[in-house]
């Protein structure tokens, strides 16, 4: 509840990691300039290897709260993620995507206040709705909680986003505010690895409260994402290459287990390392090659000791997207 005396004045930066999306990135930002709560900085990292996107914020987006960062060469999405964060100024922090678009125009004002009144929690997360291309709305997420007692916030487990838990709330890493101080340089190491599961499988290790706001405050794209890593020098993408995810996989495990022994407790289970195993192999079975899919066991049987092939096949595929 919020008191009489109470004045949110923390500032957050808004991180916009963008490639070539001129015609969806004014949404973004139209959407976040019109938010209720108004001290925040923008910064964009721009990975174009064209000039529309700086042309786009120079004529039309003269805010002083907008901080503008053009590469000189494509760094690719974790490269380009890592490099907005590097500017990151304020008490607490978010990440999003040049394509989505903030649809309550209280999203900062319900979060801060939450992290502002409740020093135990680190990151507060909210539901969010889909959309296409074209901005129409898709159907519902299948893990969207609706409270049944009509309260507007709920403290969870970081435990809702363990690998494998079949949550029944919309943990998604494009929704949360993020408190810097404790969080940011996990956060930072994750896009090492291209992805947000790094910074996701540590929360969910670590036993932490983690806020999260019933209301839907992200319209969500579900459109074609540029997902690039850089390998050996040279830019690809790797929602790809089957075999650079399932690397990845296997180093995010365990360079958490090993530089964060206190995850092991519950990274090192069962349901883990089962549902682990399933995707990786999986992943490597829709690529046809023979020699993946037995290198893919082979590394699964080695890395993920507590799995068990009966235990593997068990597991019912989830529909929807939880967390992440």
């Amino acid at each position: 509840m919020k008191s009489a005396s109470y004045q949110p004045n923390s500032l957050v930066s808004i991180c916009i990691p963008t490639y070539n999306r001129t015609n969806l990135i004014s949404n973004l930002l139209d959407s976040i300039l019109s938010q209720s709560y108004t001290n925040f900085e923008i910064i964009i990292t721009d990975n174009s290897e064209n000039t529309d996107t700086q042309l786009l914020i120079e004529h039309d987006y003269q805010d002083p709260r907008i901080r503008y960062f053009k590469n000189k060469q494509n760094l690719g999405m974790g490269g380009n993620t890592r490099r907005a964060l590097s500017y990151i100024r304020g008490t607490y922090f978010t990440f999003t995507p040049d394509d989505d678009v903030w649809i309550d125009v209280k999203k900062l004002e319900k979060q801060v206040q939450i992290l502002d009144m409740n020093p135990d929690i680190n990151i507060v997360y909210t539901n969010a709705e889909s959309i296409d291309y074209e901005g129409k709305i898709l159907d519902p997420f299948d893990s969207i909680y609706h409270s049944e007692e009509g309260k507007r916030f709920e403290r969870l487990c970081s435990s809702e986003l363990l690998p494998g838990n079949q949550t029944k709330y919309f943990l998604n890493i494009l929704t949360p505010l993020i408190r810097v101080d404790p969080l940011l340089d996990v956060f930072v190491q994750s896009w090492y690895f291209n992805s947000e599961e790094y910074f996701c499988f540590y929360l969910s290790a670590t036993k932490q409260e983690i806020g999260f706001v019933y209301d839907k405050t992200v319209s969500l794209r579900e459109a074609e994402h540029y997902r690039t890593a850089i390998e050996d020098g040279i830019v690809v993408d790797w929602g790809k290459r089957k075999d650079l995810r399932i690397r990845q996989i296997i180093a995010i495990y365990t360079t958490l287990t090993n530089l964060f022994p206190k995850t092991k407790e519950r990274l090192e289970t069962s349901q883990v390392q089962n549902f682990l195993a399933r995707h990786l192999i999986s992943a490597a079975k829709s690529t046809g090659s023979l020699s993946l899919i037995l290198k893919t066991f082979a590394a699964c049987s080695l890395i993920f000791r507590n799995s068990s092939f009966i235990g593997i096949i068990k597991i019912k595929k989830k529909k929807g997207k939880s967390f992440g």
